[in-house]
């Protein structure tokens, strides 16, 4: 059986085609975990009502704590063998799970493709290159590299996930943290992974609405984006899965944190030590190999190479 987690909170106008599209799945073998985050538009007696209809959806009301607490009060009340994940304002194509079930074999993850859904009515597909299986090898460094590229491992949904894997290791999503906290449950759940099934086809209907925290400023956004290439980092020389195009791409990202993270300082500038702690990294020596892999200001580039602090400081402080 899947256990299929939708996490609700406001979402009233999409709410319904959401469980509508698991109510209609091909595959028959799911329960469905709805855990209502204090909604107060209405989302929760919809969630209601098609618990009325079918017995499979289970619906939790609570105090509204986020949404890891939210995914985390779900998980601690599944049963399935399988592990699904769908926001509340998306949808599954009508045979999605039947697609994850029947891929899964003796892998510990599958990962589909999604269809982004824009709010001008443009679509676009992002999914694996191949469909197949891969183990978690250094030989395969550069399948795993295709599915980061696409951002296909940091979300939880277009999954397919064991629950004995995230119930021995207690993997749950950590709550309190405002951004990336789904990163963190992918890769720490990746890190009791053998195998990778992929699928090609998009079961997602992901929605995009260009608002939301990563189109926000975030006060702590260096620390929490260096913090998380850290982890992403540490997991792939963990299984010695490296590669000059991993490097390239892994180095060309920490180069552009650590630049948007020096010219958010004119927000920062009441906050002792910032621009010492973004350039007192110790992976600045790495950038310098890979300097070319990231187009800014040679004079920028010189700056942070140089750990130059008081360059920075001075630079803004004329700007402003």
């Amino acid at each position: 059986m899947v256990t299929i987690v939708v996490p609700v909170y406001n979402a009233r106008s999409s709410i319904e085609e959401c469980l509508a599209s698991i109510a209609a799945q091909s595959y028959r073998d799911w329960e469905c975990v709805v855990v209502d985050d204090g909604s107060t538009d209405g989302s929760g007696d919809i969630c209601d009502r098609f618990q009325l209809e079918d017995s499979r959806f289970k619906v939790f009301h609570q105090a509204n704590r986020g949404v890891s607490a939210t995914r985390n009060k779900a998980l601690d009340a599944a049963s399935g063998d399988y592990v699904a994940f769908v926001d509340a304002d998306d949808a599954l194509m009508p045979d999605a799970i039947e697609k994850l079930v029947a891929a899964i074999g003796d892998s510990d993850l599958v990962v589909a493709g999604m269809r982004h859904e824009y709010r001008d009515g443009k679509t676009k597909i992002v999914a694996p290159a191949t469909s197949g299986r891969f183990e978690l090898l250094p030989r395969e460094t550069e399948k795993m590299l295709d599915l980061e590229r696409k951002f296909l491992l940091y979300a939880p949904h277009e999954k397919l996930y064991r629950r004995s894997i995230i119930e021995r290791f207690a993997s749950r999503f950590e709550e309190g943290c405002s951004y990336g906290e789904d990163l963190m449950f992918n890769f720490g759940y990746l890190e009791h992974v053998g195998a990778i099934s992929c699928i090609e086809d998009p079961i997602y209907k992901y929605r995009i609405s260009g608002e939301g925290l990563s189109a926000a400023y975030r006060p702590d956004q260096f620390s929490q984006d260096y913090s998380q290439w850290k982890l992403v980092r540490s997991f792939y020389e963990s299984k010695e899965m490296i590669s000059r195009q991993l490097d390239e791409y892994h180095f060309k990202r920490l180069w552009g944190i650590v630049y948007d993270g020096l010219f958010a300082y004119p927000k920062q500038e009441s906050k002792r030590g910032y621009i010492e702690s973004i350039l007192d990294i110790p992976e600045i020596a790495s950038l310098d190999k890979h300097r070319d892999v990231f187009s800014c200001s040679n004079w920028i580039k010189k700056a942070i190479l140089g750990r130059n602090k008081f360059f920075f400081k001075a630079f803004f402080r004329l700007r402003k």
